[in-house]
């Protein structure tokens, strides 16, 4: 699973669920937008054969957050 939490003036915010089965051999980027508004990209994991890659993003600073999207189109047909 992958957890978010924003950190202001050296204060950590609450930690957020933001995906669940990831791979856990791919490290997760993360990107913000000139509002701070954080967008993360992670790889499927789990039993999964695809291994989808995912975008999930906030509106808000990292409070909410969309569901993921899938943005790659192809099978990357990686074992499990």
């Amino acid at each position: 699973d992958l957890f978010y939490a924003k950190v202001t003036n050296g204060k950590v915010g609450k930690n957020v669920k933001i995906a669940a089965q990831v791979c856990e051999c791919c490290a997760p980027g993360i990107g913000l937008d000139a509002k701070g508004n954080p967008t993360v990209s992670v790889r499927e994991g789990g039993t999964q054969q695809n291994r989808a890659v995912l975008v999930i993003r906030s509106t808000d600073g990292g409070k909410m957050w969309k569901a993921p999207a899938r943005i790659n189109q192809g099978e990357t047909k990686v074992p499990n």
